[in-house]
């Protein structure tokens, strides 16, 4: 890979990962409490945990030159779908 793309993967990584630390995550860790507490998501949390899955699919090209960050991707998805799996329990109570 060229310095100049490997330049410009940096920059999207660095950028990704901020978005990842002052945003989604906390945003992740909120809906989690809500489910582990008996508590439903609505639409606008689900189409946030979609839109997740939507982000780590965009990134999948930049994580595969990167592999680096593959682990932690699969932790934030892992995290998404144990979300996604609570919600569904609850419903079902």
């Amino acid at each position: 890979m060229k310095k100049k793309d490997k330049d410009k993967d940096a920059l999207i990584l660095a950028a990704a990962l901020e978005r990842l630390n002052k945003f989604r995550l906390p945003r992740t860790l909120s809906l989690k409490k809500k489910v582990d507490s008996g508590e439903l998501l609505n639409d606008f949390d689900l189409n946030f945990l979609r839109q997740n899955f939507g982000n780590a699919r965009d990134l999948n090209p930049l994580l595969e030159r990167n592999p680096d960050y593959l682990g932690l991707r699969d932790k934030a998805l892992g995290l998404c779908e144990k979300i996604l799996q609570k919600n569904a329990e609850n419903q079902s109570d």
